[in-house]
């Protein structure tokens, strides 16, 4: 049978870099492993070394039906050798007695309909390297291929079952409501004025899916379609007079909810004295990081994209409506922006110093669905819940 992928355009070139990356997600994930492949890695014929430390590391967890490594106590995988940023178990076994997790991150995939949906995560800071330096990294791309399911095997999300798409008019239609989303946000105007027309629509988008009415969809994208190609729209949109103030403190409270309250502010102190947002240092931090990125200034527009990517193509992280992963997303967004300033003002290497911040960054907001319900149920708490307020968030 015939499949084809659909994937942003820079995926077949990726490839780990194993320990040459400066943020390895060997180093503070906890890392699950399935039944079978832990029974696999035990019967394998291995030192005793190794033998020693997969008895001592790996622990059963009930809650999450999984086996889990135990970090060391340097809050690394023990298994990650220091010296040469490789694992001990590929070293010497081989990636067959990998893990599905080990082996796929970055890397995701759901199959539906005869489609494969592929997509790697910003939390990869060599992800983020190529997507600074490529205008064009995330324009989504279709290639056909075959034998999808002998492929990717275990690889495939899971909980993508059939009944939960045919329940689901969101994900009936997320093939369409994606590329449309991609193509506003690729649009020819800012960032944030994308943004808030993608808001609106997104709104719009999420009624008729809580109504189960999925041929509303079609019909909403094709006047969002558009609307977002009318320059009055566009206009409208830029027009929103940014309140830098309101941001920062509203980005400020949701940055507690990604790291607590010790870890949150350290990264953007620059930026505040207690709480009180420093305008004069914002604005020089942004203009630093924008002299950083000058002649790429698509760069924020494609971590934004494959960000969007890593939300709304395979993950329902909020566990909540279309427009409540929407206003997630805002709020991932605009805190990446706030990185962007703090690291201009202070940053010594601006770029090297930002891929690092949104790879960190990205760990909390991709890849944790509590603290994505815990942003949203925050945003609603102070009554974030109209595109209206998305906007003054990413202004």
């Amino acid at each position: 049978m015939d499949y084809y992928y659909r994937q942003p355009r820079y995926y077949s070139s990726f490839h780990c870099i194993g320990g040459d990356c400066p943020v390895s997600c060997c180093d503070g994930w906890n890392v699950d492993w399935y039944d079978k492949e832990v029974e696999k890695l035990k019967k394998a014929d291995m030192s005793n070394d190794l033998r020693k430390k997969v008895e001592k590391f790996f622990e059963y967890k009930e809650d999450r039906k999984s086996w889990l490594i135990k970090m060391n106590r340097y809050g690394r995988c023990p298994f990650h050798n220091n010296e040469t940023g490789l694992c001990d178990i590929q070293k010497e076994l081989g990636e067959e007695y990998l893990g599905n997790t080990c082996t796929s991150y970055p890397r995701t995939f759901f199959l539906k309909d005869g489609c494969v949906f592929r997509s790697i995560s910003s939390s990869c800071p060599h992800v983020l390297g190529i997507i600074i330096n490529d205008k064009n990294a995330v324009v989504p791309e279709s290639v056909m291929t075959r034998n999808i399911e002998e492929k990717l095997g275990e690889t495939l999300v899971k909980f993508e079952t059939k009944d939960r798409v045919e329940s689901s008019p969101f994900l009936k239609k997320r093939l369409q409501i994606t590329d449309f989303f991609l193509e506003i946000l690729h649009g020819n105007r800012s960032l944030e004025a994308s943004m808030i027309l993608a808001a609106m629509a997104a709104k719009k988008i999420s009624d008729a899916a809580e109504n189960n009415n999925i041929n509303e969809i079609d019909n909403l994208i094709q006047i969002f379609r558009k609307q977002a190609a009318q320059s009055s729209a566009a206009r409208a949109a830029e027009g929103i007079e940014p309140n830098l103030k309101l941001k920062f403190v509203i980005v400020n409270n949701l940055m507690v909810s990604y790291f607590g309250a010790d870890e949150a502010g350290i990264s953007i102190s620059v930026l505040h004295d207690g709480e009180r947002v420093i305008p004069e240092n914002y604005e020089r931090g942004k203009k630093e990081f924008d002299k950083a990125f000058e002649g790429r200034e698509w760069a924020m527009r494609n971590i934004a994209e494959n960000m969007f990517l890593d939300v709304f193509y395979h993950l329902n992280l909020t566990q909540g409506t279309f427009f409540e992963m929407f206003a997630y997303y805002t709020a991932c967004v605009a805190a990446i922006q706030v990185f962007a300033s703090a690291i201009g003002f202070a940053g010594e290497n601006i770029e090297q110093d930002f891929i690092k911040a949104v790879a960190h960054l990205n760990r909390r907001m991709s890849h944790d669905k509590y603290t994505a319900g815990k942003v949203v149920n925050k945003m609603k708490a102070i009554g974030l819940t109209t595109p209206a307020h998305l906007a003054l968030i990413i202004k």
